[in-house]
């Protein structure tokens, strides 16, 4: 559409571009020319949609094309309800989109704000959320760890202040703007640890599955996945009684009550293992006591079969030649 100038982009350059993205049938999912807001990538880290990134490596600074990217190069073969970038307009599965892409010259592209950071995170949980889908969980793996690298600089700009010397009405808007992103930057956050922790499950690495649960729900407490996951990790080892306590916080849904009913089956289950394996061992130690001192027994006791007296056994020879042998008679 517009040629641009110097050479093409290399890995590593800094790309801003304004976008609109349409369907096969004409619907937009995104489009960020009427707010002006362009998109900051770095070129071959991975921040967008793989049609993308090989397209920004054959644009130069101020070109403007329209570009078609097949689902290979897109969002692969699952729903993707986010859409574009955060655009949260649903892209259905095997969706080729048509984008017509302006990668603006650098002395125009804005400072990154809040918005644009969280725009970047948001593609990147994305291509997590592609990855798990197709059960590649270090892959996916990378991708939130990236986004979460994203919420860093997101947190810098959070908590910069308000400027003071604003118009009245561009202090509000700023205030509502500021808003909007901590509430989105939150949501984002835990959707990301949660997201993790399912991929930790999956690998049956249960300890790094509930410390992923542990950062979201140090956000949002009553988080349903993440408390979900979280008891699922617990009973990974077998440790039924903690993954009801942790469940027992969500709400009562379905789902949840259906768990709960077979951790306590399982938990029963163990219980008899238990007592069936060390019962004996255990009844030994609260009616004897392990270590009882035993009395000494006195020497065997013996009954005579002729009178039925009872003695001890070394006076058995005694008893008999003095009770029942017959008298001595004289030989004459």
């Amino acid at each position: 559409m517009v040629k641009g100038e110097g050479e093409t982009l290399k890995a590593g350059a800094k790309a801003s571009i304004l976008f609109a993205v349409t369907l096969a049938d004409g619907t937009e999912v995104a489009n960020n020319f009427s707010t002006k807001s362009p998109l900051h990538l770095e070129v071959g880290a991975e921040q967008s949609i793989e049609g993308v990134e090989i397209a920004l490596t054959t644009m130069c600074y101020g070109e403007k094309c329209r570009l078609v990217v097949t689902y290979e190069y897109g969002f692969g073969k699952y729903d993707n309800p986010h859409g574009f970038h955060g655009s949260n307009k649903l892209i259905p599965a095997r969706s080729t989109l048509f984008f017509e892409l302006h990668l603006l010259n650098p002395n125009m592209a804005v400072a990154k704000t809040s918005a644009s950071w969280l725009s970047v995170a948001c593609s990147q949980k994305d291509s997590g959320n592609t990855a798990f889908g197709q059960k590649n969980y270090d892959d996916a793996l990378k991708h939130y760890n990236k986004a979460l690298e994203m919420l860093i600089n997101i947190k810098k700009n959070l908590d910069r202040p308000i400027p003071t010397d604003l118009k009245p009405e561009q202090l509000e808007e700023s205030k509502r703007a500021l808003e909007r992103d901590i509430s989105t930057f939150k949501t984002l956050k835990v959707a990301i640890h949660s997201n993790m922790a399912a991929c930790y499950l999956q690998k049956k690495e249960y300890s790094n599955a509930k410390d992923a649960c542990i950062s979201a729900l140090e956000i949002e407490p009553q988080n349903s996945k993440a408390l979900w996951r979280y008891s699922r990790a617990y009973r990974g080892v077998d440790d039924y009684l903690s993954a009801m306590r942790v469940l027992s916080k969500a709400d009562p849904t379905p789902e949840i009550t259906k768990e709960l009913q077979t951790l306590q089956i399982l938990q029963a289950q163990k219980d008899k293992r238990d007592q069936k394996v060390f019962g004996g061992f255990f009844d030994k130690l609260g009616s004897e006591g392990l270590y009882e001192e035993k009395k000494p027994s006195g020497p065997p006791q013996w009954k005579c079969h002729l009178c039925g007296e009872e003695m001890d056994q070394i006076q058995q020879a005694r008893h008999i030649i003095k009770k029942h042998s017959p008298p001595n008679k004289n030989k004459f």
